[in-house]
């Protein structure tokens, strides 16, 4: 939880824990004369479907994941958000990367790169999805 102003706190709520992810989903958390009230936050993503098509995902309410040991979580005095998501377990090569910033109360898409490829014998880097 990190409070970005008077009464008003993001919160990373982490709903499961696993080897290769940890899921949660943010919120802010807002009072204003005594009445408390909690609005998701979205989360742009780009899936890949099983087409091969890369589609941009703009969930109702966001779901982000990211490497438990990471780092890469929030940052209270840039305001970035930075997701890392590994596809596989392990040590997988692939997953994606999402830099957000906060900004008027929702999580604005700032860089979002992927690598779909999950062979570990192919060499590929993250290729930039946005912007």
């Amino acid at each position: 939880m990190w409070k970005q102003a008077d009464n008003n706190y993001l919160i990373l709520l982490i709903c499961g824990n696993g080897t290769s992810n940890r899921r949660f989903v943010p919120f802010l958390y807002l009072e204003n004369d005594g009445e408390a009230k909690f609005k998701p936050l979205k989360l742009t993503r780009f899936l890949k479907e099983s087409d091969g098509t890369v589609q941009r995902f703009e969930p109702d309410v966001g779901v982000g994941r990211t490497f438990p040991n990471s780092d890469q979580w929030f940052d209270p005095v840039t305001k970035e958000l930075r997701i890392w998501t590994r596809l596989l377990g392990g040590a997988s090569p692939c997953g994606t990367k999402g830099n957000y910033r906060l900004q008027n109360n929702e999580f604005v898409l700032q860089e979002f790169t992927a690598r779909f490829e999950c062979d570990p014998t192919k060499q590929g880097d993250y290729e930039k999805l946005y912007p």
